[in-house]
């Protein structure tokens, strides 16, 4: 390494307001049952928040970390990851502001590359802790709750 010793700083918390709907909403009066998908826009609240979207925020290249631990027990995985790695000059850390990091996501050289050696292991394209969420109705999946109209006592229950 470098020698250097690393300045951390706590930021945030960083308060966003969800705005929640139900979407693709089906009735199903054999088993008195309503289907939906939840459907959720979350909205930046710089009142209840310590900092901005805009703050630079440095994390670690979990990316490039989860690749090489995945490869860890294959020789050629390793040497694969690591050649990887120099090519697309790959960093202990990544700089990027909050926003990226949390709901806009940004891109990554390895998941693009992941995106063609292993499609149905990447399912996305960029990276972000809350990406893609935002305004997703895929996240939650499919919910299913009871009505109550055959019996007052499972109203509101979820249907497993």
């Amino acid at each position: 390494g470098s020698g250097k010793k690393p300045h951390f700083q706590q930021l945030g918390p960083y308060r966003f307001r969800e705005k929640p709907d139900k979407v693709n909403i089906a009735w199903h009066n054999q088993n008195a049952s309503v289907s939906f998908r939840k459907k959720s826009v979350f909205y930046f609240d710089a009142d209840g928040s310590k900092g901005s979207l805009t703050d630079v925020v440095t994390q670690v290249n979990s990316v490039a970390h989860s690749a090489a631990r995945r490869a860890a027990d294959s020789w050629l995985g390793r040497v694969s990851v690591n050649m990887a790695i120099r090519m697309y000059d790959q960093r202990i850390t990544i700089t990027r502001s909050a926003d990226e990091w949390l709901f806009k996501g940004f891109e990554h050289p390895f998941i693009s590359l992941g995106k063609i050696i292993r499609p149905d292991d990447v399912p996305y394209t960029r990276i972000g802790f809350q990406y893609p969420r935002n305004g997703s109705s895929e996240f939650d999946g499919d919910i299913n709750m009871f009505t109550g109209a055959d019996d007052i006592s499972k109203m509101g229950q979820i249907y497993t």
